[in-house]
């Protein structure tokens, strides 16, 4: 949504769950810039993913000042490819080398299918967007377990751990598959 200037202002905290975790919480620099790369080689998924895109904290300002600028660009409204866009940026002096330190996926790599680098960008997304909440429920848990020792905190415990594995093993794979 634009504020009285015409520019972009993030919206409310989100509502969705799929968001909240990661609002609260962020991701790490390297998982961040490769997002955001994908994004800028494939900015045709900007209009799918700017409101998990625009809710997703990051630590390194750089990167996150990168992400308000793609999602004030995709709320503009404007035609993206990936030319117009890296043109838009570097008129705008985005001041972060995405490529420095992200991680490798198919989505970061100008020469991908197309089709393969969207999908994977948009699982990739989803991971780390899942991952985050995992990691909050999973820190809530053992904060319970703390408190009460007992088998069902214990298991939600485990649990939460499993599929905190779960997601990093699948972010891993499609870091290697690229």
């Amino acid at each position: 949504k634009k504020g009285k200037d015409g520019r972009f202002s993030p919206p409310n905290p989100p509502t969705l769950e799929s968001t909240r975790g990661v609002h609260k919480s962020g991701i790490e620099a390297p998982i961040a810039r490769a997002l955001l790369r994908g994004f800028i080689l494939f900015p045709e998924a900007l209009h799918d993913h700017v409101e998990e895109l625009a809710h997703l904290r990051i630590a390194d300002k750089g990167s996150a000042s990168l992400r308000d600028q793609l999602v004030q660009i995709a709320m503009s409204g404007q035609h993206l490819d990936r030319e117009a866009l890296q043109t838009i940026l570097a008129g705008r002096a985005a001041g972060v080398d995405v490529r420095r330190g992200a991680m490798r996926f198919s989505f970061t790599q100008a020469g991908s299918n197309p089709e393969v680098a969207l999908s994977d960008l948009a699982a990739a997304l989803e991971a780390v967007i899942a991952r985050t909440e995992i990691e909050a429920a999973l820190d809530e848990a053992t904060r319970r377990l703390r408190e009460d020792v007992s088998e069902t905190a214990y298991a939600e415990q485990q649990r939460l751990k499993a599929a905190q594995k779960s997601y990093n093993d699948r972010l891993a794979s499609l870091a290697s598959s690229e």
